[in-house]
């Protein structure tokens, strides 16, 4: 079967993307289902942030949540931040990057006498007192298991029972990791903000409010030098960034970076006998500097196997050369250590491969050959919009079961894209979202907050009457 550039675009949107309004709801709902969780009793002691494709608005086959959730009770400064500029009730560290490995960082505690610190994280130096990264997930690993597990299982109904894995914890769904907000751009990531881009698809007004919300710092050492991770490091996180810059692709970089992660788990994974070289996150990398790269107008339907065909080919380049640069932090070398030659001269043959016959090898994954494809109950599936068809696979995923008539939840979901206000569309979408978690009482919330939005009189005559 032979497609053009532009029959594949369509065949991916119609099958696995969606259409850009689609992508925009998407993003919208995880938008939303961060400030549920930003709230009351959800935010005492972390706040959330989803991240990765879901929450850039792709909605693959397989793929679980990325989730960071940042410990409110601390921050982190750059090194000579004064202490006017400090929040002293918080617990304050600062940064060092000095002695650290490329895209890493060591974290100084400001005061070692703060309530919130525990003597278990602590590692006393000559030079004072480093927040140890091993020694922090020691510690939630063994002496605070039951506890955080507890507080993630009643957070998150909606998911299977979670487990402890490294700074992660995650299930078969849901991959959440730890982090410290760092209010400062790190030294080493500057060159990002002022180099040289051909075709300035970023504005200065974008690269200025990336700098000032700064980075997260997640609890993991180097491993690309040695099999061990550094015991004190901590890796710099540019979550946040990456997102925004996501969300601010046209819709045929989002189905190229489809394309892209789609072959990675469909082709290259079931032919690479075990070996985890090419991840997601390097997909994203490749795709965010091809992106510098290509002319804005040069991302249409018409080009979309050409410039995939050149993140391939970036790709297969990187591995030949032993070499993948860090996006933010280009002298940070992505490839792990462990990572033998063989395996980086057969994924870069594998890629080549893939770059010479882009079509046929995309129609090989099961994605497209039709196997796998949305699916909906088709009772309701009838004459849904857009924001439905993003929706509603939503809530089946990330919501308890909702048991309730169908049609009651695609009314009110109608309602809400009728609104104009999008601040009015966000809080009534969001108290629906938080009814859903009262499984028992899913029904009658949702024809109440039906009734006080758009049917006010109504409400009022039964209220007078004695009504509830």
């Amino acid at each position: 079967m032979k497609l053009s550039s532009v029959e594949l675009f369509k065949l991916i949107c119609e099958e696995i993307v969606g259409s850009e309004k689609i992508v925009e709801y998407r993003r919208l709902f995880f938008k939303v289902f961060d400030n549920i969780f930003n709230t009351p009793p959800f935010s005492e002691i972390h706040t959330q942030i989803c991240s990765g494709s879901k929450a850039e608005g792709l909605f693959l086959s397989g793929s679980d949540l990325d989730v960071v959730r940042t410990m409110v009770k601390f921050i982190a400064y750059k090194c000579g931040t004064t202490e006017a500029n400090i929040d002293t009730k918080k617990a304050v560290l600062f940064i060092n990057s000095d002695l650290a490995s490329p895209g890493y960082t060591f974290l100084w505690i400001h005061d070692k006498n703060h309530p919130e610190w525990r003597d278990a994280w602590i590692k006393r130096t000559y030079d004072g007192h480093l927040f140890s990264s091993r020694r922090f997930k020691e510690w939630i690993k063994v002496e605070q298991k039951s506890k955080i597990l507890e507080l993630y299982n009643s957070c998150t109904c909606t998911m299977d029972a979670h487990d402890l894995n490294g700074p992660c914890i995650s299930n078969t769904r849901l991959d959440q990791a730890i982090s410290i907000v760092c209010n400062s751009w790190p030294e080493s990531a500057m060159p990002w903000a002022s180099r040289n881009r051909p075709y300035r698809c970023l504005t200065q007004d974008m690269i200025n409010s990336q700098i000032n919300r700064g980075v997260l710092l997640v609890p993991m050492g180097n491993k690309t030098e040695s099999v061990n991770a550094h015991p004190d490091e901590w890796r710099i996180s540019f979550a946040l960034t990456e997102k925004d810059l996501i969300h601010s692709w046209n819709h045929v970089q989002m189905v190229c970076y489809a394309c892209l992660k789609i072959v990675l788990k469909e082709y290259v994974k079931p032919k690479s006998r075990g070996d985890d070289v090419l991840t997601s996150y390097l997909i994203k990398t490749t795709l965010l500097w091809i992106s510098e790269e290509i002319r804005p107008a040069s991302w249409t339907p018409e080009n979309l196997t050409l410039c995939f065909r050149q993140c391939i080919n970036r790709l297969s380049y990187y591995f030949k050369y032993k070499f993948f640069p860090n996006y933010f932090i280009p002298d940070c070398n992505m490839i792990k250590c462990n990572t033998t030659e063989q395996s980086l001269t057969i994924l870069s043959a594998m890629l080549n491969d893939i770059g010479d016959n882009v079509i046929a090898c995309l129609l090989q994954c099961a994605s497209l050959s039709g196997l796998v494809k949305l699916k909906l109950d088709r009772s309701i599936s009838n004459g849904l919009t857009s924001f439905d068809l993003a929706v509603l696979p939503l809530f089946s995923s990330y919501l308890p079961e909702i048991r309730a008539s169908p049609l009651i939840l695609i009314k009110c979901i109608k309602h809400i894209t009728s609104l104009t206000s999008v601040e009015i569309k966000n809080l009534y979408l969001m108290t629906l979202i938080q009814s859903a978690y009262v499984q028992g009482q899913f029904l009658p919330k949702i024809e109440t907050l039906h009734n006080e939005v758009f049917c006010p009189d109504t409400v009022t005559t039964k209220r007078s009457n004695g009504i509830p």
